[in-house]
């Protein structure tokens, strides 16, 4: 009886580096206003965009060029608060999955205060979510933002390749363009696809092929 290679589900950990980044039209402009700085018109910034579409990657390109503090919104509550302390910069990422707005709204007082750099990232623009605190969302609507589009073609292929190869894997580019084609154009779904015929390949002690991405994507001839 032949024996099957377990697959181990060891995800490689995201590369967030600014060699990492791929910009096409779809977030050129953010890009530039991120290396930008510290030549911004304000000393806090809004990075808009659907989710998978690179946003916590820019804030991770700006955090380490700034000396930031890396902040995830779920994380800010009235009672342990974040301290600004000696720190002049601050990401607050996913700024809609804030559980307490009160909490954001005292942490984005205290940041203008001491006029520190922030830069915060929310999937849609703040007018169109549900945030039930007055003076927030006119602090949230008050700052200078840029936009990110979802991935095109360009960039998604880009992804693809990027993540193959963290895995050590050179796919043929037919498949990548095979998975372009059938995959939702966010940076999450190319992980997880790609993630998913890693775990095909090695349990067939194979080489990616097409294959691999047919069993994944149309599983049963769907």
């Amino acid at each position: 009886m032949t024996s099957q290679q377990i697959p181990l589900n060891l995800i490689p950990a995201p590369r967030y580096s600014r060699a990492a980044f791929t910009a096409t039209a779809a977030n050129r402009s953010a890009l530039a206003f991120v290396e930008n700085w510290p030549q911004w018109p304000a000393q806090r910034l809004l990075l808009v965009g659907p989710g998978g579409s690179g946003k916590t990657h820019l804030a991770h390109i700006w955090a380490e060029k700034a000396g930031a503090q890396f902040i995830d919104a779920r994380t800010l509550t009235v009672e342990k608060g974040v301290d600004p302390g000696r720190s002049t910069a601050f990401v607050v990422d996913d700024v809609q999955c804030a559980r307490s707005e009160r909490a954001l709204f005292h942490f984005l007082n205290v940041a203008a205060q001491r006029r520190c750099w922030l830069l915060m990232t929310i999937d849609q623009e703040p007018a169109q979510m549900m945030f039930k605190l007055p003076d927030l969302r006119s602090r949230l609507n008050g700052a200078p933002r840029c936009h990110l589009a979802r991935p095109d073609e360009e960039l998604l292929e880009a992804v693809l390749i990027k993540l193959f190869e963290d895995r050590q894997m050179a796919p043929d580019p037919s498949i990548i363009g095979y998975i372009t084609k059938r995959i939702e154009r966010t940076l999450s779904a190319a992980e997880t696809v790609v993630a998913a015929i890693d775990r095909v390949a090695l349990s067939r002690r194979q080489a990616v092929n097409l294959g691999h991405a047919r069993e994944v994507l149309e599983p049963a001839g769907g």
